[in-house]
Protein backbone atom coordinates (compact mmCIF):
# COMPACT_ATOMS: atom_id res chain seq x y z
CA UNK A 1 0.00 0.00 0.00
CA UNK A 2 1.46 3.46 -0.88
CA UNK A 3 1.87 5.80 1.76
CA UNK A 4 -0.53 8.62 1.58
CA UNK A 5 1.15 11.91 0.59
CA UNK A 6 1.83 14.60 3.15
CA UNK A 7 -0.70 18.26 2.83
CA UNK A 8 1.63 21.04 1.52
CA UNK A 9 2.28 23.23 4.44
CA UNK A 10 0.67 26.39 4.44
CA UNK A 11 3.04 29.37 3.66
CA UNK A 12 4.42 31.16 6.50
CA UNK A 13 2.29 33.90 8.06
CA UNK A 14 5.21 36.45 8.15
CA UNK A 15 5.47 35.82 4.55
CA UNK A 16 1.55 36.26 3.98
CA UNK A 17 1.53 39.51 6.43
CA UNK A 18 4.56 41.27 3.98
CA UNK A 19 2.63 39.98 0.75
CA UNK A 20 -0.50 41.94 2.17
CA UNK A 21 0.83 44.63 2.96
CA UNK A 22 2.64 44.97 -0.22
CA UNK A 23 -0.72 44.43 -2.03
CA UNK A 24 -3.52 46.34 -0.46
CA UNK A 25 -2.20 49.76 -1.16
CA UNK A 26 -2.36 49.26 -4.25
CA UNK A 27 -5.87 48.25 -4.74
CA UNK A 28 -6.82 50.88 -2.38
CA UNK A 29 -5.10 53.18 -4.14
CA UNK A 30 -2.95 54.78 -1.29
CA UNK A 31 -5.91 55.46 1.09
CA UNK A 32 -4.79 53.52 3.67
CA UNK A 33 -1.37 55.02 3.63
CA UNK A 34 -1.96 58.88 2.51
CA UNK A 35 1.23 60.91 1.56
CA UNK A 36 3.14 57.69 0.47
CA UNK A 37 1.76 57.65 -3.39
CA UNK A 38 2.61 61.54 -3.74
CA UNK A 39 4.05 63.00 -7.15
CA UNK A 40 7.61 64.28 -6.67
CA UNK A 41 7.43 67.91 -6.35
CA UNK A 42 10.21 69.68 -8.58
CA UNK A 43 13.29 70.86 -6.42
CA UNK A 44 12.51 74.45 -4.87
CA UNK A 45 14.57 77.24 -5.85
CA UNK A 46 15.74 80.30 -4.31
CA UNK A 47 13.26 83.29 -4.78
CA UNK A 48 16.02 86.27 -4.27
CA UNK A 49 17.57 85.44 -8.00
CA UNK A 50 16.84 86.77 -10.63
CA UNK A 51 13.92 85.50 -13.27
CA UNK A 52 17.22 84.15 -15.44
CA UNK A 53 18.55 82.46 -13.00
CA UNK A 54 15.31 80.62 -11.55
CA UNK A 55 15.56 79.86 -15.22
CA UNK A 56 18.89 78.22 -15.03
CA UNK A 57 18.97 76.62 -11.48
CA UNK A 58 15.42 74.92 -12.45
CA UNK A 59 17.14 73.44 -15.78
CA UNK A 60 20.52 72.30 -13.60
CA UNK A 61 18.37 70.87 -10.90
CA UNK A 62 16.78 68.43 -13.93
CA UNK A 63 19.70 67.72 -15.00
CA UNK A 64 21.09 66.45 -11.55
CA UNK A 65 18.27 64.66 -11.48
CA UNK A 66 18.43 63.10 -15.10
CA UNK A 67 22.13 62.70 -14.38
CA UNK A 68 21.44 60.47 -11.45
CA UNK A 69 18.80 58.53 -13.01
CA UNK A 70 20.92 57.70 -15.79
CA UNK A 71 23.50 55.87 -13.32
CA UNK A 72 20.68 54.12 -11.55
CA UNK A 73 20.29 52.83 -15.00
CA UNK A 74 23.39 51.95 -16.10
CA UNK A 75 23.86 50.21 -12.46
CA UNK A 76 20.80 48.12 -13.00
CA UNK A 77 21.23 47.40 -16.63
CA UNK A 78 24.60 45.89 -15.31
CA UNK A 79 23.41 44.15 -12.62
CA UNK A 80 20.85 42.14 -14.38
CA UNK A 81 23.28 41.29 -16.84
CA UNK A 82 21.65 43.39 -19.58
CA UNK A 83 24.96 45.39 -20.82
CA UNK A 84 28.77 43.75 -20.41
CA UNK A 85 30.93 45.37 -17.77
CA UNK A 86 32.91 47.13 -20.67
CA UNK A 87 29.86 48.50 -21.81
CA UNK A 88 28.43 49.89 -18.36
CA UNK A 89 32.20 51.39 -17.65
CA UNK A 90 31.89 53.24 -20.80
CA UNK A 91 28.46 54.67 -20.12
CA UNK A 92 29.51 55.64 -16.56
CA UNK A 93 32.65 57.62 -18.10
CA UNK A 94 30.37 59.48 -20.00
CA UNK A 95 27.91 60.43 -17.30
CA UNK A 96 31.31 61.37 -15.39
CA UNK A 97 31.79 63.84 -18.07
CA UNK A 98 28.45 65.29 -18.35
CA UNK A 99 28.38 65.43 -14.57
CA UNK A 100 31.81 67.91 -15.09
CA UNK A 101 29.50 70.05 -17.65
CA UNK A 102 26.86 70.47 -14.66
CA UNK A 103 29.09 71.61 -12.71
CA UNK A 104 30.10 74.34 -15.21
CA UNK A 105 27.18 75.66 -15.91
CA UNK A 106 26.84 75.80 -11.67
CA UNK A 107 29.69 77.67 -11.87
CA UNK A 108 28.44 80.06 -14.93
CA UNK A 109 25.51 80.77 -12.70
CA UNK A 110 27.50 81.90 -9.94
CA UNK A 111 29.42 84.25 -11.87
CA UNK A 112 25.81 85.99 -13.04
CA UNK A 113 25.98 84.12 -16.63
CA UNK A 114 22.27 82.23 -16.37
CA UNK A 115 21.66 82.46 -19.97
CA UNK A 116 25.28 80.40 -20.17
CA UNK A 117 24.28 78.28 -17.44
CA UNK A 118 20.86 77.23 -18.87
CA UNK A 119 22.09 76.59 -22.49
CA UNK A 120 25.36 74.29 -21.24
CA UNK A 121 22.28 72.50 -18.55
CA UNK A 122 19.24 72.04 -21.35
CA UNK A 123 22.17 70.32 -23.32
CA UNK A 124 23.70 68.22 -20.69
CA UNK A 125 20.19 67.13 -19.90
CA UNK A 126 19.41 66.13 -23.11
CA UNK A 127 22.54 64.10 -23.63
CA UNK A 128 21.75 62.14 -20.79
CA UNK A 129 18.62 61.74 -21.94
CA UNK A 130 20.10 60.59 -25.08
CA UNK A 131 22.04 58.30 -23.03
CA UNK A 132 19.11 56.73 -21.23
CA UNK A 133 17.21 56.25 -24.09
CA UNK A 134 20.53 54.04 -25.69
CA UNK A 135 21.52 52.27 -22.84
CA UNK A 136 17.66 51.22 -22.52
CA UNK A 137 17.31 50.09 -25.98
CA UNK A 138 21.03 48.32 -25.42
CA UNK A 139 19.55 46.25 -22.77
CA UNK A 140 16.15 45.57 -24.38
CA UNK A 141 18.44 44.03 -27.55
CA UNK A 142 18.87 40.28 -27.34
Amino acid sequence: MAKPKKPKPYPKPRLLLWALALIVPIFLGGCVMPGLFKPMEPIAVPENLSETAKEAQKVINEANIALTAAYVLVWDKRDAGLISKAEALKNLDTLDGYGSKVDEAETLLSLGDGIGATNKAELVRDLIDILRRHVSEKARQP
